[in-house]
């Protein structure tokens, strides 16, 4: 789901979901959120403005998630789902925030897992990339792959990831290169 602001598109989300457990078969879905995004993300009529910036979108956008979370804990089909969130960048140096995130001494991506059935078998804390969560929601799903998938690597499995093996400066450089059969595909 991606073009639509973040209510309307939990909402459909909603009404999706509610949809698709009819059919009694497993599913997955996945959403994008878009309103915390360049250059002053959006917030919606009913959310608070209270900085003038970004930071009013991004806890207008939590709030959102938040009750969405709290709306599928009470679904019959919580039980038998993961709910992975990710973030799929830092915030850019050209947001309106910029200077403030600058004073920050380290910044990560957030990325989470709630698993009401515990098949986690530890918390998640070696070095990675945003390329292995692919791979990893797939296991977790228990949809059978090899542990390596592309350029990503089940964080549930022994094998080391890319940042893991290269390091994360060697990792950030290798995956700036150039490649002219991606850009090819790409049409550049």
């Amino acid at each position: 789901l991606y073009g639509i602001n973040d209510k309307s598109l939990f909402s459909f989300a909603r009404s999706k979901l509610l949809e698709l457990e009819k059919r009694h078969q497993p599913f997955f879905i996945a959403i994008q959120t878009l309103d915390t995004h360049f250059p002053h993300g959006f917030v919606a009529e009913d959310c608070p403005v209270v900085y003038q910036d970004t930071r009013d979108a991004i806890k207008c956008s939590e709030k959102t998630i938040y009750d969405f979370v709290v709306w599928m804990q009470k679904q019959a089909f919580y039980k038998e789902s993961v709910i992975i969130i990710l973030g799929d960048h830092l915030m850019m140096s050209s947001s309106d925030i910029a200077p403030l995130l600058d004073r920050q001494p380290s910044r990560e991506i957030y990325n989470v897992i709630i698993d009401p059935q515990n098949k986690l078998p530890h918390l998640i804390v070696k070095p990675h990339s945003q390329m292995d969560w692919g791979a990893t929601a797939l296991d977790l799903l228990g949809i059978a792959t090899p542990a390596k998938l592309g350029l990503g690597t089940s964080l549930l499995q022994d094998d080391k990831t890319w940042v893991e093996t290269l390091g994360e400066r060697k990792f950030e450089e290798e995956m700036l290169k150039k490649s002219k059969e991606y850009n090819f595909l790409l049409g550049l």
